[in-house]
């Protein structure tokens, strides 16, 4: 991937750049987005735009000091990063503490700290509680960035003492033309935007991985939601969906799921759900049946399974675990996360 802004980023890039330069940028930013949009991509950015020593404009770093040379690699002792440990779904309280502690002391290298927390999200309400004092009261140089897909799931007090920007995904033919460029040759990128709900870059990771060739995307969309659908209705069991989808990738499967759950918590929240939202009549039903802190559970599995996608399963039983929440509802179950 190319050094240059991502094309749907520019007006974000634009007014992060204008305020630093007006001497009003944010030492806290939720930065909100669908899976695929590009999150981490604008976060690197700023982070190493932040931690330049002749920062330019639009987000432009020199490239050529010390601290560019070190970009954002683990080895800069001035960024920090803070995720879900291994083998584990949500930040702990721990993790945010020794944070907070790192952040508190002087800049090593820079002159300014910054923390990239990603899925924000995955923070049990005991880190975000624990976060709040320092979102209210920097001390110094200091800049967080908390990453969600689904910014409603942190606490309103969380959400209140950031500066919110939420990243959408870019109509199709910049995304296409984009893809164009950055991708591999010979893709018909219209099916693949289609089941990403028109996320370029996971559309991108699905057809750099090859899990795509071979696949009438069309039919198999159709297929998922309506076995979404009627596992909700109780229509269909777990292992009869499972057995119907035991040849498709994973990887494809996961970057559904996720998308549709971003969907249904946006919609929740009284917000567009997006491209490739399913048949509205349906759609709002299947809003209605569904226990929404069981959506967020499930989220957290799904977002497990992603991480264990080289650990070898049992193909049959981890995808009926994928779907069987659904025939109850999304209500909160540990056997899921046990896969």
């Amino acid at each position: 991937m190319s050094g240059k802004v991502l094309a749907w980023h520019a007006a974000a890039v634009r007014s992060l750049s204008g305020a630093r330069h007006e001497g009003r940028f944010p030492h806290a930013l939720l930065i909100a987005g669908a899976p695929g949009v590009g999150k981490g991509e604008l976060s690197n950015r700023v982070a190493t735009w932040l931690l330049c020593a002749a920062p330019g404009e639009e987000l432009a770093a020199c490239g050529r000091c010390d601290q560019c040379r070190l970009g954002v690699s683990s080895d800069h002792p001035d960024l920090h990063r803070i995720a879900p440990l291994e083998d584990k779904r949500n930040i702990a309280v721990d993790q945010i503490r020794r944070l907070i502690t790192d952040l508190t002391l002087k800049p090593l290298r820079a002159d300014a700290r910054v923390a990239i927390i990603s899925p924000a999200e995955s923070m049990n309400s005991a880190a975000q509680n624990a976060l709040l004092k320092t979102l209210e009261e920097p001390v110094g140089t200091t800049y967080l960035m908390l990453l969600a897909a689904n910014p409603i799931r942190l606490l309103p007090t969380i959400r209140s003492r950031c500066q919110p920007l939420q990243l959408t995904v870019p109509d199709p033919a910049t995304a296409a033309a984009w893809l164009a460029a950055e991708g591999p040759q010979g893709v018909d990128w219209a099916p693949l935007l289609q089941f990403t709900g028109g996320a370029p870059l996971a559309a991108l990771a699905l057809a750099r991985d090859g899990v795509a060739e071979g696949l009438a995307l069309d039919v198999l969309l159709r297929d998922l939601e309506e076995g979404i659908l009627r596992l909700v209705e109780g229509r269909l069991d777990p292992a009869t969906v499972a057995e119907r989808f035991a040849e498709v990738p994973l990887p494809m499967l996961l970057t559904w799921v996720q998308r549709l759950l971003h969907q249904l918590a946006r919609a929740a929240a009284g917000l567009e759900a997006g491209s490739g939202a399913m048949r509205a009549a349906r759609f709002h039903k299947l809003l209605a049946d569904i226990d929404l802190h069981g959506l967020y559970e499930y989220a957290d599995g799904v977002a497990a399974l992603r991480g264990a996608e080289d650990v070898p399963l049992n193909r049959q039983l981890t995808l009926e675990a994928l779907f069987a929440p659904w025939g109850r509802g999304l209500e909160p179950r540990s056997q899921f996360t046990e896969v």
